[in-house]
């Protein structure tokens, strides 16, 4: 009698538990990796285990493998069946079962948005953890369609993340995605049934030309297929879906995209609005920024001075429209920038002038201070998604105190979370040593009632 899926999951999610079925990969017997591998792959289909798996290292014995399976090549072939090949064939069959379960455990890890709606934390991680040369670009060109399908959804998966632009553009990973879209008519029988769509339809509002083509490619190979209309309807529902084919049916610069998005819609029965939406107007601010023309206020911060306009920055921060409206600052039209360096400085007129923000790790947290400062919680968001991405062993207990020291709600709660998981590894690194002692005798009380807490809801089954 096989215990249903959702027990296994509440096994599997207490920390540890997972590495210890990975380790088993590491035995010299191929039937041992074979049927490992499988297990990985089911229990990566569940909402729930996607991030244990990660954050249990679950790619450190993955890795080893695909290097070895892409030494062997041996996954790759197309073989000829006759008799004296049978012994041949069976390993092969093996060998080509083991690289399909571990792409697809890959890509499962990989999906930019659970079943459950949450987002995954680890993209970032994930494009960096070596994976991507070792396991997807070689096997984007692979000889089997149905490995460069899942790579090619992994490849778009981790694209949702802007974080991970730069590196997937530079390393390639989005003209293979091009390439692929043209190069094949997608069928679903390409791949095993699905469970569900949500590694495909959030897809659909990537930014991205190629990611938008491969996305709507995938929808249209689901459409032809009855079995999926209902899965169809649910991650559409879930993800905006018809919110972002609409938008794409109004395509401009790619009249491909536009003509697909149309054609889905009218099968959808999704009515599409008659009046297209206008070209989307250039941030006129951006230029008032850049040139400063019109700017009726200075700031000055660090000895540097920037011109900046008081209405766009009073509507944006309470605290600089305090400091432009009131007092000696207000009537001589210049103040010096309290609390925050140029740079943060920068970063912060860059968001009020284009609603946009360029941050990586070094500047997250100062940028969360300034924005904290001057009232913009709107920016203190963008910063706290942006270090969910970026939260591991080494700075979880300073970004808790971030969210601590700048009230943000978020990224407190998600840093105190990733202890809990990860407690009893990241005090084996010692890593906790900077904190004080009544955090961590906090972090490991609730840590113990975490596990118990699971413990006793695993046993009342």
């Amino acid at each position: 009698m096989l215990a249903p899926v959702e027990r296994l999951s509440e096994f599997f999610v207490h920390a540890g538990r997972v590495s210890r079925v990975a380790r088993m990969l590491e035995s010299p017997e191929e039937v041992v990796q074979a049927c490992t591998l499988r297990v990985l792959w089911h229990l990566s289909a569940q909402s729930e285990l996607k991030m244990r798996l990660f954050e249990d290292g679950v790619l450190d014995y993955l890795l080893p493998l695909a290097r070895a399976q892409q030494d062997r090549g041996g996954y790759d072939r197309d073989i000829a069946l006759d008799d004296e090949n049978d012994e041949r064939m069976m390993t092969q069959t093996m060998l080509n079962d083991a690289a399909l379960a571990l792409t697809a455990i890959v890509q499962n890890i990989s999906e930019s948005k659970y079943g459950n709606g949450e987002t995954n934390p680890n993209q970032v991680k994930i494009a960096h953890s070596g994976i991507l040369e070792t396991l997807l670009l070689p096997r984007a060109s692979s000889k089997s369609k149905a490995l460069q399908f899942l790579t090619c959804l992994t490849l778009a998966n981790l694209s949702m993340t802007p974080l991970n632009i730069p590196y997937l553009t530079q390393t390639g990973a989005l003209d293979l995605i091009s390439q692929f879209t043209t190069q094949h008519e997608m069928t679903v029988d390409l791949v095993c049934h699905w469970l569900s769509l949500q590694p495909h339809i959030p897809l659909l509002a990537s930014p991205h030309p190629p990611i938008q083509l491969f996305a709507l490619c995938c929808l249209e190979a689901f459409l032809k297929d009855k079995q999926y209309s209902l899965h169809i309807w649910k991650a559409l529902a879930m993800n905006d879906g018809v919110g972002n084919i609409t938008k794409l049916a109004q395509s401009r610069d790619r009249p491909d995209i536009a003509s697909l998005a149309r054609k889905l819609a009218s099968q959808l029965g999704v009515a599409l609005p008659v009046v297209s939406a206008p070209p989307p107007a250039i941030n006129r601010f951006d230029e008032l920024f850049h040139s400063g023309a019109y700017s009726d206020f200075e700031l000055e911060c660090e000895g540097l001075c920037v011109r900046v306009h008081r209405a766009l920055c009073s509507a944006a921060s309470p605290g600089m429209r305090a400091m432009m409206t009131w007092g000696k600052d207000a009537q001589s039209g210049r103040a010096v920038m309290q609390g925050v360096d140029y740079k943060t400085l920068q970063a912060m007129l860059q968001y009020i002038y284009t609603g946009d923000v360029d941050l990586d790790c070094e500047t997250v947290v100062s940028v969360l201070a300034g924005a904290d400062m001057y009232g913009m919680t709107d920016l203190k968001r963008k910063c706290e998604v942006m270090m969910w991405h970026l939260v591991d062993d080494d700075n979880a207990v300073s970004f808790y105190d971030a969210g601590e020291r700048y009230q943000a709600e978020q990224l407190r709660e998600l840093s105190w979370q990733y202890l809990l998981r990860n407690f009893d590894r990241i005090s084996k690194e010692g890593k906790l040593s900077q904190a004080s002692k009544t955090f961590l005798d906090r972090v490991s009380e609730a840590h113990k009632l975490h596990q118990t807490h699971h413990h006793h809801h695993h046993h009342h089954h």
